[in-house]
């Protein structure tokens, strides 16, 4: 899938480069697949910081966006 391909593709840069990558993305799953690290903004302004090195960020966006499954 696209998806699959666009994650391979940032984390290979990544890893060659060292450099931060910033996604912009309403897609809840593919953000805490590919991010070690997701910022909420509103406004312009960081509301909160969420670690995700271990994948464990879902919960939180979910509970903060109030997704029901």
């Amino acid at each position: 899938s696209s998806q699959h391909a666009i994650k391979r593709i940032l984390q290979d840069y990544h890893e060659e480069t060292g450099a931060t990558i910033l996604i912009s993305s309403h897609n809840l799953n593919h953000t805490v697949e590919v991010c070690p690290r997701i910022a909420l903004l509103e406004h312009g302004v960081i509301i909160r910081d969420i670690d995700n090195t271990t994948g464990q960020a879902q919960a939180e966006l979910e509970d903060y966006f109030q997704v029901n499954d």
